[in-house]
């Protein structure tokens, strides 16, 4: 449509390249992530909030919220800081709990008990989430799974996780905060879908600039 679309404080600010427009969330809370679907529908993640845009009768767009199909107990949450659209359905990561919205229902994975959910990521279209004092896990076939040896990143931030010069795309590039940067294969799931026994390739990947990843927190 040639619109642009920008999250802040305030709500979801819409730019036609002439006019601004701001578009509230249901409880007018921050918003901190957006992710559209291959049909061009843009879902949203704020704060304890989730749901999607959709052209009213006028082809304006209005904000959906997604909370009534939340079971009652799993409303209580914070900002959901990332939300990505897969061919499996929309994942929204907030630090209590991930949901995921397909076939207009919602399904919720919790963090560890006195844990928290850092960020998510979507790399060949693979979720991963680093979870604090815990590591990195794979969500697969609806089940949470720590990555052998993902614990490295127990209590370091992982930032960026991004396709690696890979033909065949199952080589990950990973950020950390203040360690450097990491290669990781893809992850394999045998057939009892646990992560396979022989997987060990989370490696540091020196550079020349690791003074500066050392010295200087990446944060995005």
């Amino acid at each position: 449509r040639g619109i642009m679309y920008f999250a802040n404080n305030q709500g979801i600010l819409e730019y036609d390249g002439i006019n601004w427009r701001n578009i509230l969330v249901t409880n007018e809370s921050s918003i901190r992530s957006f992710a559209i679907d291959s049909n061009g529908i843009i879902y949203v993640g704020a704060q304890g909030e989730i749901g999607f845009l959709h052209p009213d009768s006028n082809g304006d767009l209005k904000y959906q919220s997604l909370q009534n199909l939340i079971p009652e107990n799993d409303r209580n949450f914070d900002d959901v800081w990332t939300c990505y659209s897969t061919n499996t359905g929309v994942y929204f990561q907030s630090p209590q709990k991930i949901l995921c919205y397909r076939n207009h229902a919602i399904k919720t994975w919790y963090a560890e008990e006195t844990q928290t959910f850092h960020k998510m990521f979507n790399v060949y279209n693979n979720l991963f989430i680093r979870q604090r004092s815990v590591g990195l896990l794979q969500l697969k076939d609806d089940r949470l799974m720590r990555v052998p040896g993902g614990d490295i990143f127990a209590n370091e931030n992982i930032y960026i996780m991004m396709p690696f010069a890979d033909s065949a795309k199952s080589k990950i590039l990973i950020n950390t905060g203040m360690r450097g940067l990491y290669t990781m294969d893809l992850p394999d799931l045998n057939s009892a879908g646990n992560m396979a026994a022989n997987f060990t390739s989370i490696n540091p990947m020196p550079t020349v600039i690791d003074p500066f990843f050392y010295a200087n927190q990446v944060y995005n």
